[in-house]
């Protein structure tokens, strides 16, 4: 029997992530996997805020063309030797 408790189906997703800590900080990570409710954002010798933090995350693109993409709200739920996994705070 799994501890799984998600509710939304996760998805491999490898693309980068900006994350805005809360004292205006920008981190660039990449993304593991993805779902509904949240992201898996892998990290590399870098501090991360403890769970609990609210952060910013938006699509980080390189295109300078490209239409700005949105900021998503998300609090830090757990930390792993691999990264962080966020779930958003929407509505």
């Amino acid at each position: 029997m799994s501890n799984d408790q998600r509710t939304y189906e996760r998805y491999p997703l490898s693309i980068d992530i900006r994350m805005t800590l809360p004292d205006g900080t920008e981190i660039l990570l990449e993304s593991m996997d993805i779902s509904d409710g949240g992201v898996f954002l892998r990290i590399k010798d870098i501090e991360i805020p403890d769970v609990g933090t609210e952060v910013k995350l938006q699509i980080a693109d390189s295109a300078s063309d490209a239409e700005p993409r949105p900021i998503i709200p998300a609090i830090i739920v757990r930390r792993t030797e691999l990264g962080v996994g966020l779930k958003y705070l929407l509505g």
